[in-house]
């Protein structure tokens, strides 16, 4: 019998159809996902939920700090891999 290791995901984005996505792309797989809209409350997850994230997942800019600015206070929490993602709105891109 294989051993599936289960990792815990933290999703933090203002944007419902990324975390629903990215939600959806790793819960069907079996991993637990938890999502926020603000740094202040996903760090605030990370200090007091009792869980052991396997990995952060941010937007480049979220309501009350920037992405960065949020990550570097997650690893002053705890230490885990890290990524950012943006969206380009269409019309800056025409």
């Amino acid at each position: 019998m294989a051993f599936i290791y289960k990792h815990v995901f933290l999703i933090a984005d203002t944007d419902k159809t990324i975390t629903e996505a990215l939600s959806q792309l790793f819960g069907n797989e079996g991993h637990e996902m938890f999502s926020c809209d603000n740094g202040s409350e996903a760090l605030d997850l990370l200090k007091n939920n009792g869980k052991v994230f396997s990995l952060i997942i941010s937007a480049q800019q979220l309501p009350d700090m920037a992405g960065l600015k949020f990550l570097k206070k997650a690893g002053k929490i705890i230490i885990m891999p890290v990524t950012t993602i943006t969206g380009i709105p269409q019309n800056i891109a025409q």
